[in-house]
Order: structure tokens, then sequence, then C-alpha cells
């Protein structure tokens, strides 16, 4: 969502008659107008990285706000819902490392699963020091295909 043109962008790929549309983001740069663009165009899907709940989120997304990234799933919501549509499907994505704490799961789909189609709780790859993940051999991605990008 920081290309200048990504509104274009999207319109592009979805008039092409690319069969899947979609796109990660943080929700940070969503606003009203792109969500109806979203809608409008009938985009296959956005995945949206929440990073735990609400103190966790804001320490990790700093300066991004958990309250407002709601704010935009339930407008989001909304604005489907006006238009009779369900689409853009939303996953909400995050890791296990960011729900750890005994309560957090339970509070994440809680305050999450009202507002999208979908939750995936990753298994934790760290890139910290402090938190080593073990290496298992035998593990496999289940998806190493999946998905392609061009830059």
């Amino acid at each position: 969502m920081l290309h200048p043109e990504f509104p274009q962008l999207l319109d592009y790929a979805m008039q092409s008659g690319i069969p899947d549309v979609s796109f990660l983001t943080n929700a940070e740069r969503m606003d009203e107008e792109l969500m109806q663009q979203l809608v409008r165009l009938r985009l296959n899907y956005v995945v949206v990285s929440v990073d735990g709940l609400k103190d966790t989120y804001n320490r990790v997304r700093q300066p991004s706000d958990f309250d407002d990234i709601l704010g935009k799933l339930k407008r989001l919501k909304a604005i489907k819902r006006a238009a009779g549509s369900r689409f853009p499907l939303v996953r909400v994505n995050t890791v296990s490392f960011w729900i750890r704490r005994p309560g957090d799961r339970e509070e994440f789909f809680r305050r999450l699963a009202p507002l999208c189609d979908r939750i995936l709780i990753s298994r934790t790859v760290s890139n910290f020091s402090d938190y080593p993940v073990p290496r298992v051999p035998e593990w496999i991605c289940h998806s190493p295909w999946q998905r392609l990008s061009i830059t």
C-alpha cells in the first residue's frame, strides 16, 4: 500500500482477469476510499497482520494503534454489508508468540473473529535471539508455492 498508485494497480489486476488478487497489510494506511474500492472491485481477500492484543500490538506496531485497526476492520465489514458483498474476504494473521499468555488466544478470537472471515495463527519463527525457535529437520512447509510476489 506504500506505492503511490496502489489503488490503480489493484484495479488493473482485477480488470486483467487475474484469478486471485489479494494483499498483506498492517492496515495502518487503509482509509475509507481504499476500503470502498476493495469492496467495489470485489478483491478476493485482504490479509491483516495483528501482532497480539492491545498492549502487545501497540508496543510491537508503534505508532500504530490496536483500537484504530479494530475500527478499520469494523468499517470494512460495514462497507461490505452495505454493498451486499462478502468480498474482500478478510483474514487476520498473527504469530503464536504474540498471544502466548494465558487467556490471550481466547481474547484474540473474541475481539477479532466478529470482524473477519478467518484467523490464522502461525507457528513462531523467531528473528529474536532471546526467543530461539528449535529447528525441526523433518518439518516441511505445507505451501511452498502458495504465493508469488513480483517487485
